[in-house]
């Protein structure tokens, strides 16, 4: 679409079309036929309420100023990422980790490094799918997630639920896609139940947010694996055998009691973007209806 702009403002028009009003009316068109397709004339035969432009353009501001909080808390927390991934890559690829210039170099690891099978240092839960009659979206029972479509920027967006409880991820798991796209990581912040689709990773030791790096930076882009493996797919016995380089269990928790504060400003971050968001949500239709006054 292109908004005529001598009568509508653009910003107005696009957050109108977010309203669960207008989009339930948008797909009513669509589930009368049998075409997953909507015919042009319907889509604006769609009527609008449309008031003035200083109107529109005071309440497109409004809703943009959510935005733009949104936006800021996103950009923050991927520097906080970055941050957190280039002090892994430091001290766990560049060996540049703290006495590192007392410590010898023994087979091209530092002594007192191992390298270790993935199962040596994590607790790995395969997902395993419920029937699908025990879903819900009622919030009834247990947050279910089937693969990467519910995932967030860092943490799964609960949207359906199921009361058959197959296999469970605890709050703070390390989701792992292991269907295409394989190796993509997603954190839970409550008990969710897990399908086909994804793993669940806990650190033997409690040190998560160093496993997450770990992770991450193993499987540094999607079905490829930190040795060069093309994967569309992945096994418990493949994931399980992947190696890594494993520090000492000093230099590990060392890290991970810096992760964890950078990581926990990433919670926090996160959890403001659910709330402005939740507020923005209630607001929009209120504004659009002129419920709210300006």
């Amino acid at each position: 679409m292109r908004p005529i702009t001598d009568k509508v403002v653009p910003e107005y028009i696009g957050y109108y079309m977010r309203m669960p009003s207008f989009r339930n009316e948008f797909m009513a068109f669509s589930t009368m036929t049998t075409r997953a397709s909507l015919r042009n004339e319907d889509l604006l035969g769609l009527k609008v309420n449309l008031p003035n432009l200083d109107k529109q353009s005071s309440i497109a501001n409004i809703l943009r100023e959510y935005d733009y909080l949104i936006e800021n808390n996103q950009k923050q927390i991927k520097l906080l990422e970055e941050a957190a991934q280039r002090l892994y890559k430091e001290w766990f690829i560049d060996h540049h980790f703290p006495g590192y210039e007392n410590v010898k170099i023994v087979d091209s690891i530092p002594e007192g490094w191992n390298i270790r099978k993935l199962a040596d240092v994590a607790d790995i839960i395969m997902g395993q799918s419920p029937t699908s009659d025990t879903f819900n979206l009622n919030r009834n029972g247990l947050p279910f997630h089937q693969g990467v479509g519910s995932y967030g920027n860092r943490y799964v967006k609960n949207k359906v639920y199921t009361t058959s409880y197959t296999r469970i991820a605890n709050a703070d798991s390390i989701l792992f896609s292991v269907r295409a796209p394989v190796g993509r990581l997603n954190v839970t912040k409550n008990k969710i139940v897990i399908g086909r689709g994804l793993a669940a990773f806990n650190q033997k030791q409690g040190y998560q947010n160093y496993l997450f790096y770990m992770l991450k930076e193993h499987y540094f882009k999607d079905d490829l694996i930190g040795n060069g493996s093309i994967f569309s797919s992945i096994t418990k016995n493949e994931l399980m055998n992947q190696k890594f380089i494993i520090p000492d269990t000093k230099t590990m928790l060392a890290y991970d009691n810096i992760a964890k504060i950078i990581d926990k400003k990433i919670d926090n971050l996160d959890c403001q973007i659910d709330l402005i968001s939740e507020a923005r949500n209630r607001l929009l239709p209120k504004l659009m209806s002129g419920e709210i006054e300006i």
